[in-house]
């Protein structure tokens, strides 16, 4: 079966393959592997790219799964310590309570509005504000849900279930909405909006790279947070 893995942007960073290496082909290779802000056994922590707050950064697991939802459940306890490192970092450095969210895809076809097929978590610190949660109850079918990887685990049911959004901040708590038919990025959407930049939620074409520079220099000090 195609799980296009040779086309994955994700992989490319994970394996420091230069093709399809957005990091690489946006800031240059004279970054060399600083753009790996952490690595696990399982995970790696990086830049987001189309960082609409500096930032933006993402946790993406190494193996090549579509969404949080088929993570295995024996790596939950190192996800959930790296998250939990990687909040209380973006606190301190940027100074703005931060926000996950996750476009949970069900398969190629019902992707939640995730614009990648490898899955990957998004902080982003952006301020207390209860516009995300608000917004999942407005748009789609969604339930409270502060457990974020179970609830995944749960809607999309090994692929048997529904595509999914997450979201949470610890000031508001968490939901996962059902999301069938969601639009691409709706998050960033939601994000662009907030900083009043609403046309400008694609993440291919508008990089943000000085934003992307900014959550590169401040993660020198990301491990202290983890470790």
């Amino acid at each position: 079966m195609d799980d296009r893995r040779d086309i994955c942007i994700s992989c490319a960073e994970i394996e420091r393959r230069p093709d399809l290496h957005l990091l690489w082909d946006l800031l240059g290779t004279d970054i060399g592997e600083s753009y790996l802000l952490y690595e696990s056994a399982n995970f790696i922590v990086v830049p987001g790219a189309g960082a609409l707050v500096p930032g933006y950064t993402l946790i993406i697991p190494r193996a090549h799964i579509l969404s949080m939802g088929y993570l295995p459940e024996t790596l939950d306890a190192e996800f959930e310590h790296i998250l939990r490192g990687v909040k209380d970092w973006l606190a301190a450095e940027f100074g703005q309570e931060p926000h996950i969210f996750e476009h949970g895809a069900k398969n190629f076809r019902e992707k939640g509005g995730a614009c990648a097929d490898h899955a990957h978590t998004q902080i982003a610190p952006i301020g207390t504000t209860s516009r995300y949660i608000e917004s999942l109850h407005r748009d789609f079918t969604t339930d409270t849900a502060d457990n974020y990887l179970p609830a995944a685990r749960q809607t999309v049911a090994l692929g048997s279930g529904d595509p999914y959004l997450f979201s949470h901040s610890d000031t508001h708590g968490g939901a996962i909405a059902i999301a069938t038919g969601a639009k691409s990025q709706y998050f960033r959407r939601l994000i662009a909006d907030q900083i009043g930049r609403p046309d400008e939620w694609d993440g291919v074409t508008f990089p943000f790279i000085d934003n992307i520079r900014s959550t590169l220099a401040a993660g020198a000090k990301l491990a202290q947070y983890i470790q």
